[in-house]
Formats: structure tokens, C-alpha cells, sequence
């Protein structure tokens, strides 16, 4: 039997994923809920559901550097604030972290 720490079990993770994802994705998703914090970072959680059953939900944060600078843009061209209950397409990194867990930035 191969006894693993849990540390040791979270970097084999954050190791193969890694290795095995590409630099970025464009993923679609609802906007569940959004916040922005006193530094100026967003967090998200993004979902997808399928009528009232969710098929999938993570967290997603965009960065204060990167923030208003998207902010300023998509209300420029959208007319609209980002919100929860909108359906938005992202690019996205995929990120796995042995405290904080998977998330998309």
C-alpha cells in the first residue's frame, strides 16, 4: 500500500494537471456569483446547469492588475457590468493550488 501525506497527494495533483492542460481555455459560463475585494480582485464562481440541475461549478478569479482593465472593456462594449445570472465567455488558466484548491483565472 502507498501511503501518501496529503500535501504529497495535492502536488502530485497540481503536478499532473500541469503537465497534461494547455496555457488556456475559453469556457462559457454563467456568472453564480461575484465579488470584488478592497485590492480590487474579482472573484467568481462560474457554473453551468443544465434547467435547475448544475452540471458544473468553480471558482474563478480575475486579478485586480487585469480587473478594472477588463471592467472598463466589457462595460464599453457591452453597455453592461459583469453580474450574476449572465452567461459570458472567458479565457481562462487553469490553476491547482495544495491550499486553495482548483480555480480558473
Amino acid at each position: 500500500m502507498n501511503i501518501l501525506s496529503l500535501y504529497e497527494l495535492s502536488s502530485l495533483i497540481k503536478c499532473t494537471l500541469d503537465d497534461l492542460l494547455a496555457d488556456t481555455y475559453w469556457v462559457t459560463a454563467e456568472i453564480a456569483r461575484l465579488n470584488y475585494n478592497q485590492s480590487g480582485h474579482c472573484y467568481l464562481e462560474l457554473v453551468e446547469k443544465d434547467e435547475d440541475t448544475t452540471l458544473a461549478k468553480v471558482r474563478a478569479t480575475i486579478w485586480a492588475y487585469k480587473s478594472s482593465e477588463l471592467t472598463l472593456k466589457f462595460q464599453s462594449v457591452t453597455k453592461e457590468s459583469l453580474k450574476p445570472g449572465m452567461k459570458a465567455l472567458f479565457l481562462v488558466t487553469v490553476q491547482y493550488h495544495q491550499v486553495y484548491g482548483l480555480s480558473l483565472n
